[in-house]
């Protein structure tokens, strides 16, 4: 909750509550807990054989890394994470192999906007096929779910919470 920060110290402004999954990730258990949580969701949602011809699990520029190679550990994929600005080629967006032809799911923690999303798909190299994007939680009021159908993707989350839904969670448990 950012509402005990002052307003100099808060970097996501735009939101009342701010959802953390990256600490979490730093205990084995909840991490275990969340990328289960993650490969669950992607096999209720994909067919055995889109799963099969999954090459890649890609974690989106600024995303939830441990989230994503926990996942793609779990699946027996490779993890792919992207970057905001290449480090070794000019056009490389990207740690790992990626390349044209690759069929890839995107793992993410918290969907707000979806730019973030759709600024890593717009860096794969051509003809990589996304098979869709999985999130823990989508925050609700940012129409990032309405970004992504915009830009012809699939967005599968566990859960859809805005400010209002955070704050009766909250204060249900005293806080």
């Amino acid at each position: 909750d950012q509402t005990n920060f002052k307003p100099a110290e808060r970097i996501y402004k735009e939101v009342s509550c701010y959802l953390n999954f990256v600490d979490p990730m730093f205990q084995e258990d909840i991490a275990s807990n969340l990328a289960e949580m993650m490969r669950k969701l992607i096999e209720t949602n994909l067919s055995p054989e889109e799963i099969r011809d999954i090459n890649r699990i890609i974690g989106p520029t600024e995303g939830n890394f441990i989230l994503g190679q926990l996942t793609a550990k779990l699946l027996k994929k490779p993890f792919v994470k992207m970057r905001a600005q290449p480090r070794v080629k000019a056009d490389q967006f990207w740690d790992g192999d990626l390349q044209s032809g690759h069929k890839v799911i995107i793992i993410h923690d918290v969907t707000v906007k979806a730019d973030q999303l759709i600024d890593s798909i717009n860096k794969f190299p051509h003809g990589v096929s996304v098979y869709g994007i999985f999130s823990l939680v989508l925050r609700k009021e940012w129409k990032g779910m309405e970004k992504l159908k915009e830009a012809k993707q699939r967005l599968f989350y566990i859960i859809g919470l805005d400010d209002n839904d955070i704050k009766k969670l909250l204060e249900s448990q005293g806080r």
